[in-house]
């Protein structure tokens, strides 16, 4: 059952729990930018809470954002 969900101090849990919500709050955010305009979308970089912006009309401009 550790492996599953971690330790008893529930780290592990609440890190997926906050990954989790925030790769629902993405996908929603990116359906929105582009209905605004159809370039930009943002996607969370595993196992982490940073964000990535990409566009892929300047894919070298990629920017990373962090928590």
């Amino acid at each position: 059952m550790n492996e599953l969900i971690g330790s008893a101090d529930g780290k592990k849990f609440s890190d997926y729990t906050q990954q989790y919500t925030l790769d629902l709050l993405l996908d929603y955010s990116s359906r929105h930018l582009y209905e605004l305009s159809h370039s930009y979308r943002l996607q969370r970089i595993n196992d982490s809470l940073a964000l990535m912006v990409i566009d892929p009309r300047a894919w070298a401009a990629n920017l990373l954002l962090s928590h």
